[in-house]
């Protein structure tokens, strides 16, 4: 029973001690993965906003700037 008791207590000391180093790390800032995540956004957003800007220009010269309505059609009585 006494070595139970040794190996429980060594197994829950170690345990304790990683999970006071896991906190300690470099400062360093991000990796290389995390970069290459947010340059591949960028570049999807970049990819969907051009074709944006071109169906608004599209848009843009289609609108007529000085609208007018039509006038109403005449009926004509005839024959038909």
């Amino acid at each position: 029973m006494n070595k139970m008791r040794l190996l429980s207590l060594t197994v829950v000391s170690l345990g304790l001690a990683s999970v006071a180093h896991a906190g300690t790390g470099s400062e360093g800032g991000y990796g290389i993965l995390f970069w290459l995540f947010i340059s591949f956004g960028v570049l999807v957003v970049m990819a969907q906003l051009i074709p944006a800007i071109l169906v608004l220009i599209g848009f843009s010269k289609g609108l007529p700037v000085n609208q007018k309505l039509s006038e109403p059609i005449k009926e004509e009585k005839g024959n038909f």
